[in-house]
């Protein structure tokens, strides 16, 4: 299946194309998303699949990276703000691709979106978010489990304001949920093996902190359904996954968005967060010696008891080192005291062969980036680490904005 077609002029001979829908330019990402809103259900073969994602490159930079990946991607057409990506397949047939929008202020947070109806397992999963974890300074949709959880409570509490009366109080029927093996997140069932578990009903939102009572599993997918209030089938659904990919199978896109925006809003923050962090080379004394200093970007526990105060224990903290490890990074030379809770480490990230410091306490983790050696997803990779085996509510702050919160 190759990616869905905008058509930039009308087809010479199709009782069936869809009147409006020859567009040659869209001015932004809203743009964009208002034309899909009304076209994407009569252009897309399948489900339409959404990945935003962070990044410092410009435009040309991220296309000029994805050329030397092993797809040799390329710019298939030009429509202004947005731009149709394709590349070869192994497979016989049209190329493979997505479409791609960014926006467009210089000193924006480099908030950007891929499109694309192509295979959710076997094209966005194996393909495109593999792809975008090559590319240097970018990092697609940070979605922890607890931000799921987050979402979904606000969603089924309520139909959406911004919608109107005829929506019905969202539902959950579907959830997948996972255990990592090391993780720290605490259940009945003492076992630090790998475990899986997937629910289906309409009652699905409720058997979450269930399963991960019993089971320690955390959300890894959910479906969510906006039923109509006549009862007549759904106004719109759609799935998110903890791989930052939003799946719209029903309704509107420009809908979707609205409603995942704090989690699109929460991976903007951890970007800030790590752009806020300085570093420089400092000369020691008379001699030409350079060594880097820096100001650090932070990983804050989150709230986790109904007293709302939390902190990292050495426990947690040692589990995410040890899942580091598995993410390519090597802790150096740890060192740690468990009363009062004090850690420290330089961690090396075999794939870029660079290095960065870690070192921080029970009330939050600070990593430090070595000047010219800054790396935007040794933050998300740390932070991801200790979501997945610790703290799955744990915050990314700026070290500015924890001087404001003291």
């Amino acid at each position: 299946m190759a990616v869905f077609e905008v058509p930039q002029e009308e087809p010479d001979e199709d009782d069936d194309f869809p009147e409006g829908a020859v567009e040659e330019e869209f001015d932004d990402i809203d743009d964009f998303n208002g034309y899909l809103d009304s076209y994407w259900r009569k252009l897309c073969d399948g489900d339409l699949h959404v990945v935003p994602g962070v990044t410092d490159l410009d435009a040309d930079e991220l296309f000029d990276w994805l050329s030397r990946l092993s797809k040799d991607w390329h710019i298939e057409a030009d429509y202004g703000a947005v731009t149709k990506l394709t590349h070869g397949t192994e497979r016989n047939g049209d190329p493979s691709g997505a479409y791609f929008a960014k926006d467009s202020g210089d000193d924006g947070p480099g908030y950007f979106i891929f499109y694309t109806d192509e295979s959710k397992t076997d094209y966005v999963d194996d393909v495109l978010i593999e792809d975008l974890r090559r590319i240097p300074q970018t990092s697609k949709l940070h979605v922890s489990p607890h931000r799921i959880e987050r979402l979904i409570e606000k969603v089924t509490s309520e139909p959406p304001d911004h919608i109107g009366k005829k929506i019905d109080t969202p539902y959950v029927d579907e959830v997948h949920l996972k255990h990592k093996s090391g993780s720290e997140i605490s259940s009945n069932l003492d076992s630090d093996k790998k475990r899986s578990v997937s629910f289906w009903g309409e009652d699905a939102a409720s058997a979450i902190p269930v399963l991960r009572r019993e089971f320690g599993v955390l959300v890894s997918s959910v479906r969510v359904k906006y039923p109509y209030s006549s009862g007549d089938k759904n106004y719109f659904v759609f799935k998110i996954d903890k791989n930052g990919v939003l799946k719209l199978k029903r309704g509107n896109l420009t809908d979707m968005l609205h409603e995942v925006r704090p989690i699109i809003e929460d991976t903007l923050d951890v970007k800030r967060a790590y752009d806020d962090a300085e570093t420089a080379f400092v000369t020691i004394g008379d001699s030409e010696t350079e060594i880097s200093q820096s100001t650090p970007a932070l990983i804050k526990p989150g709230e986790q008891d109904s007293a709302g105060d939390s902190q990292f224990s050495a426990d947690e903290i040692q589990a995410t080192f040890d899942a580091l490890r598995d993410r390519g990074y090597i802790p150096v030379d740890t060192y740690m005291e468990s009363d009062p809770l004090y850690y420290s480490t330089t961690a090396y990230q075999r794939e870029d062969q660079i290095y960065f410091d870690i070192r921080g306490d029970a009330d939050a983790l600070r990593i430090f980036p070595r000047a010219d050696q800054e790396k935007l997803d040794t933050f998300f990779g740390v932070l991801r680490a200790i979501h997945d085996n610790a703290d799955s509510s744990a915050m990314a702050l700026s070290v500015n904005e924890m001087v404001e919160e003291e």
